[in-house]
């Protein structure tokens, strides 16, 4: 990010009726990070409501959290999303009057990325596709059975939507056991 972020001015909608905004707008790249996210969230998880959408769902882990637009009057929502010391909040839908906390590098941008995708990941149970025991995270998002001693990188298929595996050792590929 070559370009200096620049304080937020809010639309008269968001300044009248809706929740708290922070200091600076969001850049590009931090919503289309997010949207990444968001449209991995709603990969992995179909039946929840998708958190980072004008939806009322909530999702929180250990490395991140995420809360839907709230139109509750009474509630002062802090932020929709925060990971470490970033805070980032959105009106009505990500991507509509999204500002940050603080200024944010390429590199926090691509750091937030990885561990909250890693994050997502890891909260969904994986299993090896050979012997169904469940696989262990092994770093960078690959998952490694002991039982057959094969290392899988995870990732969902663009074709069918389904999230499947590669097998490291063998070149083999595989759709997630559910």
């Amino acid at each position: 990010m070559g370009h200096k972020m620049k304080k937020y001015e809010p639309e008269l909608g968001q300044m009248v009726n809706g929740q708290p905004y922070k200091e600076y707008e969001a850049s590009e790249e931090l919503v289309t990070a997010l949207e990444c996210l968001a449209n991995c969230y709603g990969i992995l998880y179909p039946e929840d409501s998708n958190p980072f959408r004008n939806s009322g769902g909530k999702y929180k882990n250990d490395v991140f959290e995420v809360e839907a637009y709230s139109w509750d009057a009474d509630y002062e929502q802090p932020y929709n999303f925060k990971w470490k010391n970033i805070e980032v909040s959105w009106y009505k839908g990500l991507g509509r009057g999204t500002t940050v906390n603080r200024v944010v590098s390429a590199t926090d941008i691509e750091e937030m990325l990885r561990l909250c995708l890693i994050s997502l990941l890891k909260a969904n149970t994986w299993y090896c596709m050979y012997c169904g025991e469940t696989l262990e995270e092994q770093g960078l998002g690959f998952l490694y059975c002991k039982h057959c001693d094969v290392t899988f990188l995870p990732y969902v298929s663009k074709e069918s939507n389904h999230q499947c595996m590669e097998d490291c050792t063998n070149n083999n590929v595989g759709v997630k056991n559910e």
